[in-house]
Protein backbone atom coordinates (compact mmCIF):
# COMPACT_ATOMS: atom_id res chain seq x y z
CA UNK A 1 0.00 0.00 0.00
CA UNK A 2 1.33 3.09 -0.88
CA UNK A 3 0.60 6.30 0.93
CA UNK A 4 -2.51 7.70 -0.75
CA UNK A 5 -4.02 4.10 -0.28
CA UNK A 6 -3.21 4.93 3.48
CA UNK A 7 -4.86 7.88 3.80
CA UNK A 8 -7.90 6.42 1.84
CA UNK A 9 -8.00 3.92 4.26
CA UNK A 10 -11.14 3.42 6.33
CA UNK A 11 -9.14 2.58 9.56
CA UNK A 12 -6.62 5.18 8.88
CA UNK A 13 -9.76 8.10 8.52
CA UNK A 14 -10.93 6.74 11.58
CA UNK A 15 -7.90 7.37 13.32
CA UNK A 16 -7.64 10.68 11.99
CA UNK A 17 -10.94 11.49 13.21
CA UNK A 18 -10.47 9.88 16.92
CA UNK A 19 -7.28 12.05 17.41
CA UNK A 20 -8.68 15.36 15.60
CA UNK A 21 -12.36 14.37 18.20
CA UNK A 22 -10.10 13.71 21.52
CA UNK A 23 -8.30 17.09 20.15
CA UNK A 24 -11.38 19.17 19.90
CA UNK A 25 -13.22 17.61 22.93
CA UNK A 26 -9.84 18.77 25.50
CA UNK A 27 -10.22 22.29 23.55
CA UNK A 28 -14.03 21.76 23.78
CA UNK A 29 -13.87 20.97 27.29
CA UNK A 30 -11.32 23.85 28.31
CA UNK A 31 -14.21 26.00 26.60
CA UNK A 32 -16.72 24.67 28.55
CA UNK A 33 -14.71 24.60 32.01
CA UNK A 34 -14.04 28.56 31.24
CA UNK A 35 -17.38 29.26 30.25
CA UNK A 36 -19.02 27.23 33.37
CA UNK A 37 -16.60 29.20 35.53
CA UNK A 38 -17.19 32.67 34.00
CA UNK A 39 -21.27 32.38 34.35
CA UNK A 40 -21.09 31.22 38.08
CA UNK A 41 -18.58 34.58 38.58
CA UNK A 42 -21.43 36.38 36.70
CA UNK A 43 -24.40 35.01 38.84
CA UNK A 44 -22.72 35.42 41.87
CA UNK A 45 -21.53 39.00 41.57
CA UNK A 46 -25.47 39.97 40.01
CA UNK A 47 -26.74 38.27 43.36
CA UNK A 48 -24.10 40.44 45.42
CA UNK A 49 -24.13 43.72 43.91
CA UNK A 50 -27.09 44.14 41.51
CA UNK A 51 -30.06 42.47 43.49
CA UNK A 52 -29.77 44.35 46.80
CA UNK A 53 -30.16 47.34 45.20
CA UNK A 54 -33.30 46.42 43.70
CA UNK A 55 -35.15 44.73 46.47
CA UNK A 56 -39.02 45.99 47.15
CA UNK A 57 -38.35 46.36 50.96
CA UNK A 58 -35.45 48.13 52.90
CA UNK A 59 -33.62 45.28 55.46
CA UNK A 60 -35.93 45.72 58.21
CA UNK A 61 -33.90 47.78 60.71
CA UNK A 62 -34.80 46.40 64.49
CA UNK A 63 -34.16 48.94 67.77
CA UNK A 64 -34.84 48.91 71.29
CA UNK A 65 -37.83 50.82 71.86
CA UNK A 66 -36.02 52.59 74.86
CA UNK A 67 -33.32 53.69 72.83
CA UNK A 68 -35.83 54.94 69.72
CA UNK A 69 -37.10 56.82 72.77
CA UNK A 70 -34.45 58.88 73.49
CA UNK A 71 -35.02 60.41 69.41
CA UNK A 72 -38.25 61.32 70.40
CA UNK A 73 -37.12 63.97 72.68
CA UNK A 74 -36.00 67.00 73.34
CA UNK A 75 -34.28 66.74 76.23
CA UNK A 76 -32.12 63.94 77.86
CA UNK A 77 -33.70 61.05 79.61
CA UNK A 78 -31.10 59.51 81.21
CA UNK A 79 -30.31 62.79 83.12
CA UNK A 80 -34.20 64.31 83.74
CA UNK A 81 -36.06 61.73 83.84
CA UNK A 82 -36.19 58.79 86.05
CA UNK A 83 -37.78 55.22 85.42
CA UNK A 84 -40.48 54.07 87.90
CA UNK A 85 -40.32 50.67 89.62
CA UNK A 86 -43.69 49.47 87.21
CA UNK A 87 -41.85 50.38 84.19
CA UNK A 88 -39.04 48.26 84.67
CA UNK A 89 -41.14 44.89 85.03
CA UNK A 90 -42.04 42.72 82.26
CA UNK A 91 -44.85 44.24 79.96
CA UNK A 92 -45.42 42.37 77.21
CA UNK A 93 -44.33 43.49 73.80
CA UNK A 94 -47.28 44.89 71.31
CA UNK A 95 -49.05 42.65 68.87
CA UNK A 96 -49.30 44.96 66.49
CA UNK A 97 -47.65 48.75 65.49
CA UNK A 98 -47.68 51.31 68.20
CA UNK A 99 -48.89 54.89 67.93
CA UNK A 100 -46.27 57.83 69.33
CA UNK A 101 -45.42 61.32 69.38
CA UNK A 102 -42.29 63.78 68.97
CA UNK A 103 -41.80 66.07 71.43
CA UNK A 104 -42.21 69.47 69.71
CA UNK A 105 -43.05 72.71 71.78
CA UNK A 106 -44.34 73.69 74.95
CA UNK A 107 -47.58 72.88 77.37
CA UNK A 108 -50.21 73.53 74.84
CA UNK A 109 -48.10 71.28 71.77
CA UNK A 110 -47.90 68.68 74.26
CA UNK A 111 -51.31 67.89 74.94
CA UNK A 112 -52.39 68.17 71.47
CA UNK A 113 -49.70 65.35 70.58
CA UNK A 114 -50.98 63.20 73.84
CA UNK A 115 -54.43 64.12 72.42
CA UNK A 116 -53.40 62.94 68.82
CA UNK A 117 -51.94 59.68 70.15
CA UNK A 118 -55.10 59.07 71.77
CA UNK A 119 -57.16 59.84 68.94
CA UNK A 120 -54.87 57.66 66.08
CA UNK A 121 -54.67 54.50 68.32
CA UNK A 122 -58.23 55.02 68.67
CA UNK A 123 -58.87 54.89 65.33
CA UNK A 124 -56.51 52.41 63.96
CA UNK A 125 -56.68 50.47 67.26
CA UNK A 126 -53.27 50.24 67.48
CA UNK A 127 -51.79 50.63 71.64
CA UNK A 128 -50.54 54.10 72.26
CA UNK A 129 -47.56 54.94 74.10
CA UNK A 130 -45.87 58.40 74.58
CA UNK A 131 -41.95 59.45 75.19
CA UNK A 132 -41.53 60.17 79.25
CA UNK A 133 -40.74 63.40 78.42
CA UNK A 134 -43.57 64.70 77.03
CA UNK A 135 -45.66 62.57 80.19
CA UNK A 136 -43.23 64.50 82.84
CA UNK A 137 -44.73 68.07 81.19
CA UNK A 138 -48.09 67.10 81.34
CA UNK A 139 -48.30 65.20 84.62
CA UNK A 140 -47.04 68.45 86.21
CA UNK A 141 -50.54 69.60 85.24
CA UNK A 142 -52.97 66.44 84.59
CA UNK A 143 -53.73 63.37 86.90
CA UNK A 144 -53.91 60.03 85.94
CA UNK A 145 -52.79 60.06 82.08
CA UNK A 146 -54.50 57.13 80.35
CA UNK A 147 -51.74 56.37 78.04
CA UNK A 148 -48.60 54.33 79.05
CA UNK A 149 -45.18 55.44 78.79
CA UNK A 150 -42.90 54.51 75.97
CA UNK A 151 -40.27 52.74 78.68
CA UNK A 152 -43.23 50.32 79.70
CA UNK A 153 -42.13 47.69 76.87
CA UNK A 154 -38.57 49.60 76.67
CA UNK A 155 -37.22 45.96 76.10
CA UNK A 156 -39.17 45.27 72.97
CA UNK A 157 -38.13 45.94 69.57
CA UNK A 158 -39.26 48.20 67.06
CA UNK A 159 -38.79 48.19 63.18
CA UNK A 160 -37.55 51.34 61.72
CA UNK A 161 -38.70 50.47 58.65
CA UNK A 162 -42.38 50.01 59.71
CA UNK A 163 -42.61 53.62 60.58
CA UNK A 164 -44.91 56.20 59.05
CA UNK A 165 -46.03 59.74 60.35
CA UNK A 166 -49.38 59.63 59.53
CA UNK A 167 -53.11 57.98 59.33
CA UNK A 168 -52.96 58.51 55.44
CA UNK A 169 -49.49 56.55 55.08
CA UNK A 170 -50.66 53.77 57.20
CA UNK A 171 -52.32 50.77 55.66
CA UNK A 172 -50.89 47.90 57.79
CA UNK A 173 -50.96 47.11 61.26
CA UNK A 174 -47.38 45.91 61.30
CA UNK A 175 -46.60 49.56 60.69
CA UNK A 176 -46.09 51.65 63.69
CA UNK A 177 -47.32 55.54 63.32
CA UNK A 178 -45.07 58.08 64.96
CA UNK A 179 -46.70 61.69 64.87
CA UNK A 180 -43.79 64.09 64.38
CA UNK A 181 -43.72 67.30 65.79
CA UNK A 182 -46.36 70.18 65.64
CA UNK A 183 -48.19 67.65 63.41
CA UNK A 184 -51.41 67.40 65.49
CA UNK A 185 -53.50 69.15 63.28
CA UNK A 186 -53.20 66.98 60.05
CA UNK A 187 -53.84 64.30 62.40
CA UNK A 188 -57.33 65.39 63.25
CA UNK A 189 -58.49 66.27 60.11
CA UNK A 190 -57.26 62.62 58.78
CA UNK A 191 -59.13 61.46 62.21
CA UNK A 192 -62.43 63.47 61.22
CA UNK A 193 -62.50 62.90 57.94
CA UNK A 194 -62.29 58.72 58.34
CA UNK A 195 -65.03 58.99 61.23
CA UNK A 196 -67.57 61.28 59.61
CA UNK A 197 -70.69 59.85 58.38
CA UNK A 198 -71.71 60.30 54.47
Amino acid sequence: MNDREKEQHPIVKNLRGAKLAERMSHAQQHVLASAIVLAVLVVFCIHVFLFPMYTSTPPARHMKISAYEQALCRTNLKNNIRISALELRNNPCPKYGIVSAMQGGRLGNQIWEYVSVWATARRTGLEPFMPRCILKTLEEHFENLSIPPLSYIGRCTLDVGQIVNSLSQWNSTEQNIIIPRYFYLSIFRDFIAHTTVK
